[in-house]
């Protein structure tokens, strides 16, 4: 547009003769093109970070008078800008500011610059002006006057602009479970992820599968024949859990679980009493059985197959009162006062 009124006005300017007319065309020229460049009226907000904020402004006339209110803040001081160098009575108080300039004969130039710099105290946060009075050097309002910041103006924002006025879309926002900061704010998993699921199975460990199929703990163990957990009990080859094994003394000398596999028949059952007459016969639990057709007075026995004997004493010798010795693999038994085992 202003490309478009300097052609226009170089035009005109080249067909008009009179110079008064050119004057005129000249000023009228600056001043509508001085509006275009300047925009609208405004008051806005920069802080400089050290308590103090500067109190911008454009106008595209000149500012004779301003006021304006403080929001969540309180003025401490004037300190500078167009206001204090152009001589204006700048009347700081607490919540409102006043300026006054045409009273003394004084104005700002229309343009653009800091109004004013100011000291605040923020109650608690300063979010902008309000009540934004401005009038021109012969004390008209200028009726278009407002207070103008863009900037994020959601207040979860994390870059909220407590003092904007009119959003920009800029807002950003933390990603979920985090603050602005990047901390999270829930609670974190067993794999550290915060706000994550995992968890630890009954052994432990984070995501594991808990105890194995078969395993009884969480160490690997089994149950037992008898269920004990990382017991030692076995079922041993007559399909006894714990049990002692074989322990029927077949007529052929072999031991089996029950004698009705004796190979012969007539087969001893494991009773004493169904034992050959004048026999003994030692069990795997270390019994000694005995059939004997006469009362026994003393006896002395080894034990074969590399058994080793740890003590011996008891049944029906020690019901006697037999004095009973044993070695690694010789017991000896016999009476002092006379007594015998029928």
């Amino acid at each position: 547009m202003s490309l478009f009124l300097l052609i226009k006005y170089d035009k005109l300017y080249s067909d008009v003769q009179n110079s008064k007319l050119k004057t005129n065309l000249k000023i009228a020229i600056l001043i509508l093109m001085s509006g275009i460049l300047l925009g609208e009226n405004t008051l806005s907000l920069e802080d400089n970070g050290d308590g103090t904020w500067n109190v911008n402004f454009e106008s595209d006339v000149a500012i004779g008078y301003f006021q304006f209110e403080l929001d969540n803040a309180i003025i401490v001081n004037a300190l500078g800008g167009d206001a204090i160098d152009f001589g204006f009575m700048v009347f700081p108080a607490q919540l409102t500011v006043f300026g006054y300039g045409s009273l003394i004969g004084t104005s700002i130039p229309a343009g653009s610059g800091t109004l004013l710099v100011m000291e605040i105290l923020e109650d608690p946060v300063f979010t902008g002006l309000s009540g934004v009075y401005v009038e021109n050097e012969i004390n008209n309002e200028i009726d278009d006057f407002t207070y103008f910041v863009e900037g994020c103006i959601t207040q979860d924002a994390c870059n909220w602009l407590p003092y904007a006025s009119d959003d920009d879309g800029s807002c950003t926002y933390a990603e979920e479970d985090y603050d602005c900061d990047g901390n999270c704010i829930v609670e974190t998993d067993c794999a550290d992820e915060c706000g994550g699921s995992a968890v630890e199975d009954e052994c432990g460990v984070c995501e594991g599968v808990g105890i194995p199929i078969g395993d009884c703990d969480c160490n690997g163990n089994i149950n037992d024949c008898a269920g004990e957990c990382g017991g030692t009990a076995v079922i041993d080859e007559c399909g006894d859990c714990g049990g002692d094994g074989a322990d029927v003394l077949c007529e052929d000398g072999n031991y089996e679980c029950d004698v009705s596999e004796c190979e012969s028949t007539g087969g001893w059952d494991g009773d004493a009493c169904t034992m050959l007459i004048n026999t003994v016969h030692l069990t795997t639990s270390g019994n000694v059985l005995f059939n004997s057709d006469t009362p026994i007075a003393g006896f002395q026995m080894e034990v074969d197959g590399g058994v080793s004997i740890l003590s011996a004493g008891g049944g029906m010798a020690g019901d006697a009162g037999f004095m009973i010795s044993a070695n690694s693999n010789t017991v000896l038994g016999f009476s002092l006062t006379g007594a015998t085992i029928e």
